[in-house]
């Protein structure tokens, strides 16, 4: 069974006023593989094991999730917590970008076909679970953990030039879904994202349009029984944070490259509403230019090996 949304702490004011230690708070719960979501608290939090303040980190290891459970670090660790109000973590505005993510719309099978013609990627519209997909000769699909996990699939001549760069299937399909992924963890480069808006105003998580090669190196677990697959190692020297961008100091990046993971399930539940107002942003809306600027953006990426 998939575990709530939860959060974590990195340290604190701790890394921010350049401190290189980790908060010495207990254990308060189970420990977890996660990191996705860089997020900041705008208020403080006291509780059982941890003493919050405004400015300090978290993490949500669920994006999509509707209650939270929080998550700390104490003696370099992922601990649980418990009691924190949500609205006082804000995982969108950190590093949010005036031209990411682009929006399609999940209603638009044009928009969709598009993706899959520049992008080699095909997204049964990620709204209604379409269960196991039928293979085509075109198409490799990736794996299926259940009708709560958007139905990707990728074109084979798109798999087989991921697969030249060190990429498994697995590893392949389980970075384009994440929702995780806005930065190169090794770089810091901001990724071109995109997020599927429908008519009713229901939001998608933000998906890469492509992904950077060292993810290719990480080691993904797909287990169908239980409906969830996990990446950990994710194969990436972490200097970045892959959400934030924000630039890692010597001993958060090596806590990052052992810890972070990237997860997804297979009983997601229905996504969250537009709570960032991306459909009244016309000015995010994808258009042939901003298509093109990114394909090259890719172009470069891969020229430089990266």
């Amino acid at each position: 069974m998939r575990p709530g949304l939860r959060f974590l702490l990195v340290g604190g004011h701790a890394w921010i006023s350049g401190a290189i230690s980790f908060l010495a708070l207990m254990m308060v719960g189970t420990q977890a593989r996660a990191f996705t979501q860089e997020c900041i608290m705008r208020g403080a939090a006291v509780g059982k094991g941890y003493d919050l303040k405004e400015g300090d980190l978290v993490y949500n290891r669920w994006p999509d999730a509707a209650g939270p459970s929080l998550f700390i670090i104490a003696n370099d660790r992922f601990r649980e917590v418990f009691g924190i109000n949500h609205h006082l973590v804000d995982c969108q505005s950190v590093a949010r970008e005036s031209d990411y993510p682009v929006i399609l719309s999940a209603d638009n099978d044009e928009e969709r076909l598009m993706l899959f013609t520049e992008f080699g990627i095909w997204v049964d519209n990620p709204f209604f679970g379409t269960g196991p997909q039928d293979k085509k000769k075109f198409l490799h699909n990736c794996f299926y953990i259940g009708d709560g996990h958007v139905s990707f699939r990728v074109a084979e001549k798109t798999y087989h030039r991921y697969k030249q760069q060190g990429f498994n299937s697995n590893n392949l399909c389980l970075a384009l879904t994440s929702g995780a992924i806005r930065f190169d963890p090794e770089t810091g480069e901001r990724l071109p994202t995109y997020v599927f808006i429908s008519s009713t105003h229901s939001a998608s998580k933000e998906f890469p349009f492509f992904v950077p090669r060292c993810f290719g190196h990480g080691r993904t677990k797909v287990e169908p029984q239980r409906g969830g697959a996990t990446m950990k190692p994710i194969g990436c020297v972490v200097k970045y944070h892959p959400w934030s961008g924000r630039e890692l100091r010597p001993a958060e990046s090596k806590f990052f490259t052992r810890e972070a993971s990237l997860e997804v399930a297979g009983d997601e539940g229905p996504l969250p509403s537009d709570t960032d107002n991306f459909a009244e942003d016309q000015s995010r809306r994808v258009t042939e230019a901003k298509i093109q600027a990114i394909k090259a953006q890719q172009a470069a990426g891969s020229a430089q090996g990266k």
